[in-house]
């Protein structure tokens, strides 16, 4: 690959996140949240309970951006931080009752921005983007294996 070819898929990931994280907080709007919230949230309704580090790591932000989102999502009763019963330095991360009333709203935010996205595409333009996708996935894995 030429470095012009490396420089034009960095700058079209960009373009597409930047519009995707647009197109998302315009959905998450009415809700209050910001697209990092509704990760969080989502994560922590497959994972819970989950300490700061964990969301930190799967969440692939720095540790004190992610004190921020939960400090807000706590601030709006969406998050419950505890103690460990065992160990009082570890704390864990819980939905609150609102956010789990909200989960099934939040699955269908995302569906249904998902749907919109894709509804100008035809099925080879989709199976396209699927088999690039895949494709850039593959070669970033064989990349982190291979460090």
């Amino acid at each position: 690959m030429t470095a012009n070819n490396g420089k034009d898929i960095a700058e079209l990931f960009r373009e597409i996140n930047a519009l995707m994280k647009k197109r998302l907080r315009e959905q998450l709007h009415g809700k209050g949240l910001t697209p990092p919230q509704m990760m969080t949230l989502h994560l922590l309704s497959e994972n819970e309970p989950m300490r700061v580090g964990d969301l930190s790591d799967r969440l692939k932000l720095a540790p004190s951006t992610v004190s921020s989102i939960l400090d807000r999502l706590e601030k709006n009763n969406f998050v419950i931080r505890c103690r460990n019963k065992n160990d009082r330095r570890i704390v864990e991360i819980y939905l609150s009752k609102k956010a789990e009333e909200l989960q099934d709203s939040f699955r269908q935010i995302i569906d249904q921005f998902m749907q919109t996205i894709t509804a100008g595409a035809t099925e080879q333009e989709l199976h396209d983007i699927r088999i690039g996708l895949q494709t850039m996935r593959r070669l970033l894995m064989k990349e982190v294996e291979g460090e």
